[in-house]
Formats: structure tokens, C-alpha cells, sequence
């Protein structure tokens, strides 16, 4: 009697469970007050939940999922329920504009750093944003964006030297560790190698401590990053790193806070977890190399104004 009992109320709690997670999802589609979840077309799943975003993300396939997706249902794509992909140059200023009223989504919860700090990118109060666009709106001024311009070329001719390296021997049949030579051509995966161009150029204009992965030729930490933190940083490849910590966010960031909350804290979710982790770590060790190169160089600057001085 007692065992029946107890399984009629677990039938009952799993049909209330089932209940509620099925008004979760259609109560929202079907009372919204402008119908914005069935006005703009797209995959039907997108109207109500964001698995179908967070499944696009996952798969490394996202842009070409969202490509399809505007070419089937125009400029104006569903892709999850407060989610709305725009494919049109003109809204560019509407959606952007800082001034457009416009407020940001939960969905920059999801890059929020492991130890609670917002950044430019995933602040959503519009206050906070405009103060912390102030602190750096000094560094893209068209003088300093000028004054970069040297560094920026010597990162390219590294880069070019590189190839013509590549190109001269293979013109003499001789291929190497990630090129082939094939009727007197190199070939290589050119997709890699602008990666570390990026990396080198980022490193250099934004810390002044550029990783070399141009002349290492390998996605890997450079030796100074490690030296100069108290982050073990050593054996993680930072070009994997933000690849794989962007498409996390983006995973996570289909859903709304709370389910990030609880999905981060998931078990499936640990490898997302630890990617975070490691991402803040190496953040805080790029940010200690360049700290450590400017006290350096300020204490050098202050030994020959000492030696200057004692001539």
C-alpha cells in the first residue's frame, strides 16, 4: 500500500515538474505583448528556448549556422527568445550607437570573470560602460592610433619574412614542420599563422610585451609570462584559450542568468569552468609581464640617469 502510494506521488511530482518546465517555455511565447517570439522567423526552437543557440555554439560551426539561417529567413533572424540576429548594414548605428538607449542583454553574464569583474565588453550598466570607455578613449585617438603604426610594420615584416622564408626553400624543394613544398611553392595553413600575427600585434599595442608567436611558430605561453607571475600559465596556448573561452561564453550565453548559474556549476560544465579559470589566470599573468617590463625599464632609465650623472 504503502510502496503504491509512494509511487503515485512521484508520478504526480514528475508530471508537475513537466507541467511547469513545458509553461516555462510556451506562457512567455504565447503572451508576448508585442510578439516579438512570433513576428521574426527562424528555427522554431529559438522561440522558446536558447538550446538551439547554444547548440550552434558548441558545434564550431556557429557562423555558418547563422549564415544559413539568414539566407533561409532574410535579415532578420530568431536564434533564440531575446535573441535577434540582424544581417543589414544600416542597423549597424541603431543597434551600436552608444547613445541608441538600447541596453545590453544577460547574455554578457556569461563572460563576467570568474572573480566577478565586468569589463567594457560585458558591463551592461550604461553608467559604468561610459566611464570606463573614458579611461581608454585616450588610446584610440587618431594621434595614437598614428603612433602605432611602426610597431604594427615590424610585426608585419617579421610576418613576411617568415613567408618569403618559407617560399625560398621551398623553391629549392626543401619542406619543413608546417609547410610543404609542392612544385616549387610552400604550402601551409595560412589560418594559424595570421593568429599569431594577431597575437604578436595585440600582445605588443595593448601590454608592450608582444609573445612571439610568429618566430615560434607554435600556439604556445611565452617563457617571460611565466616568470614574471605568480600564475602557472606554462602549457596553456593562448590562441586555443580565448577561442575556446569565447565559444563557452557563448554556450552559456544563450540562457538567461540564473540557468548560467546553474550550468556553469553543472558536471558536463566543468571543462567550461576550468577554461574561465584558466582564461582570468592568464589575463592577470599578461598583466604582471607588462607591469614587470615598465618597472624594469623605469629602473634601468633611473641607473643611467645615474651614471650620467656621476660623469
Amino acid at each position: 500500500m504503502f510502496a503504491e502510494s509512494t509511487q503515485y506521488s512521484t508520478a504526480h511530482y514528475y508530471a508537475a515538474a513537466g507541467a511547469l518546465l513545458v509553461a516555462y517555455y510556451l506562457v512567455p511565447y504565447l503572451r508576448d505583448p508585442h510578439e516579438y517570439r512570433r513576428r521574426f522567423s527562424g528555427p522554431w526552437l529559438a522561440s522558446f528556448s536558447g538550446s538551439w543557440l547554444s547548440r550552434s555554439a558548441s558545434s564550431g560551426h556557429h557562423y555558418q549556422n547563422i549564415l544559413k539561417a539568414h539566407e533561409k529567413y532574410g535579415k532578420f533572424v530568431r536564434i533564440a527568445p531575446n535573441h535577434i540576429s540582424i544581417a543589414d548594414p544600416d542597423a549597424l548605428e541603431e543597434v551600436y550607437g552608444h547613445s541608441n538607449g538600447l541596453l545590453k542583454s544577460e547574455f554578457y553574464d556569461a563572460f563576467i570573470t570568474v572573480d566577478g569583474n565586468r569589463n567594457t565588453f560585458s558591463i551592461r550598466d550604461k553608467a559604468i560602460h561610459t566611464a570606463k570607455r573614458k579611461r581608454i578613449a585616450n588610446i584610440f585617438s587618431p594621434q595614437n592610433i598614428v603612433a602605432f603604426e611602426p610597431r604594427v610594420r615590424i610585426h608585419i615584416q617579421r610576418f613576411c619574412e617568415q613567408l618569403d622564408m618559407r617560399c625560398e626553400q621551398a623553391a629549392m624543394g626543401a619542406s619543413g614542420f608546417n609547410w610543404t613544398a609542392k612544385n616549387g611553392r610552400a604550402v601551409l595553413n595560412s589560418c594559424p599563422q595570421f593568429a599569431y600575427l594577431t597575437f604578436d600585434l595585440i600582445s605588443d599595442l595593448a601590454l608592450g610585451v608582444p609573445f612571439g608567436l610568429v618566430e615560434a611558430q607554435k600556439d604556445s605561453t611565452p617563457t617571460f609570462l611565466s616568470l614574471t607571475s605568480e600564475k602557472n600559465v606554462q602549457g596553456i596556448s593562448p590562441i586555443r584559450l580565448v577561442a575556446a573561452s569565447g565559444q563557452a561564453g557563448l554556450v552559456l550565453g544563450s540562457y538567461s542568468s540564473w540557468v548560467q548559474k546553474i550550468l556553469l556549476r553543472a558536471p558536463w560544465q566543468i571543462p567550461r569552468f576550468f577554461i574561465f579559470r584558466d582564461f582570468a589566470s592568464y589575463t592577470h599573468a599578461a598583466v604582471d609581464a607588462s607591469i614587470s617590463k615598465k618597472e624594469k625599464e623605469k629602473e634601468q632609465e633611473a641607473n643611467e640617469r645615474g651614471t650620467g650623472n656621476r660623469r
